[in-house]
């Protein structure tokens, strides 16, 4: 009436009678504005999140309870020399560690704990997991087999619920 354009979903319906002939038509328009901005307003923020995660050269990867790479930026790229494509859905993180270090690592962490940790995924996401900061220093093995030491931060991912689906290392 104040003349305020808005988004709206129309469905329209064609009236029969009983001989099946068309009568008229109704139409009922669901107003969807509000659900639009919404929409705009998470794929901004998903836009942002992506320049963000590949705008720095940090490498970032995110992986699956089972270590499974899921998220591999292009600061990962550039530092390891593999592409996403390489190893999102088909490598885990121990392609690029050093395996003597992780079974050092596993042996000082049984220590710490008092009770065997076997050398894999739980020597990376163990304190993370218990709610313990977790940064070390690694070495990394790039594509071409160079090395490389990083400081690695790893972080627990947790849903709303507070159920654990995967782990980011930074």
């Amino acid at each position: 009436k104040d003349g305020t354009k808005i988004k709206v979903n129309l469905t329209v319906t064609a009236l029969r009678n009983e001989l099946d002939q068309i009568i008229g038509y109704l139409g009922v328009a669901e107003d969807i504005t509000e659900k639009l901005i919404r929409e705009n307003e998470k794929h901004k923020a998903a836009e942002l999140q992506n320049a963000i995660l590949n705008g720095t050269k940090y490498s970032i990867i995110s992986t699956a309870l089972d270590g499974t790479i899921v998220l591999f930026n292009k600061g990962a790229e550039e530092m390891l020399g593999y592409k996403a494509e390489e190893m999102v859905n088909i490598q885990s993180p121990a392609i690029i560690h050093d395996f003597n270090e992780v079974v050092a690592k596993a042996k000082v962490l049984s220590e710490e704990f008092g009770y065997e940790i076997e050398p894999g995924i739980d020597v990376f996401h163990l304190k993370s997991r218990l709610g313990i900061e977790d940064v070390n220093d690694w070495t990394y093995i790039r594509k071409d087999g160079s090395r490389l030491t990083v400081s690695l931060s790893i972080t627990t991912l947790k849903d709303s619920e507070g159920n654990i689906y995967g782990y980011l290392g930074i």
